[in-house]
């Protein structure tokens, strides 16, 4: 309860991992207050935790009740079944935990934007007060009828605003200018880029031939050509080690040991006597 206090007055927590331990309704109900007053954490895992029914309504309770919540990420069970039998629209039964986040976060910004509540304003202290806590279950229930009218027969993917939900050609392939990409060929092979030379330019043949505004030059493109060449020597003297690399199939049983390793809980080793 110590913890779950500490979550609720906390203004810059963003991720919390309690996967491995054990969630019954008590705690579930610590970690529902926790979750219905803090306003920055984004990431929680809680797998492994056997919660049961009425544990996971209590968390879920305090997530969608949450006027200022910045989830975008939980793990352990899925959201859209439980959050149906909270009030909220059928449609969320069948949605992605990503996708029931994304669509709580919305509908609390529109249900502020309608009361003339913007995301500037939010911040004054004078009416941060007012949004923190849960919101009552009708304000709940009418913001995600409202939310739900305003989407109207959309697809939920629309909802999909995280990078790792999009697909691949929606998101940008550019790289910061002094690191490097490899580029596979039709036949599988990794490829190193050629080293660049100090006069070396861009073609620029059939563009338009006038100056770009300064206004939109990024001095942060500049190349330090140094470094890239050096980023290049390190790529082809491992290119075979990562070659390698690049040709192993996935995995599933690797990723899940990652999982494991990363989000199971430390366990001390008893005193040797």
């Amino acid at each position: 309860k110590a913890l779950m206090k500490s979550l609720s007055e906390n203004s810059s927590l963003q991720y919390l991992g309690l996967s491995g331990i054990q969630i019954d309704p008590n705690a579930a109900k610590a970690l529902s207050y926790g979750l219905a007053y803090n306003a920055t954490l984004k990431y929680l895992h809680i797998d492994n935790c056997s919660i049961g029914y009425a544990a996971q309504r209590h968390i879920i309770a305090g997530v969608v009740s949450n006027r200022l919540a910045s989830l975008r990420t939980l793990t352990g069970f899925q959201i859209g079944a439980i959050a149906t039998t909270l009030g909220l629209p059928q449609n969320l039964e069948n949605w992605t935990n990503d996708q029931c986040l994304s669509f709580a976060r919305l509908m609390w910004k529109q249900w502020r934007d309608e009361n003339g509540i913007s995301d500037q304003n939010s911040g004054n202290k004078e009416i941060a007060e007012k949004l923190i806590g849960p919101a009552p279950p009708p304000i709940v229930k009418r913001a995600a009828e409202m939310m739900m009218q305003i989407m109207g027969t959309g697809s939920a993917n629309s909802l999909n605003t995280e990078d790792h939900q999009k697909e691949i050609s929606e998101t940008s392939p550019l790289v910061h200018s002094n690191d490097t990409m490899l580029e596979k060929s039709e036949s599988g092979t990794l490829r190193v880029p050629a080293i660049a030379q100090n006069d070396a330019k861009i073609d620029v043949e059939g563009w338009s031939s006038r100056e770009a505004p300064a206004s939109i030059i990024r001095n942060d493109l500049k190349v330090d050509l140094a470094q890239k060449n050096r980023n290049l020597l390190w790529l082809r003297s491992h290119f075979q080690s990562l070659h390698q690399v690049g040709q192993l199939p996935f995995n599933e049983a690797d990723l899940w040991q990652l999982h494991q390793y990363f989000f199971s809980p430390v366990v001390s080793a008893p005193d040797s006597e």
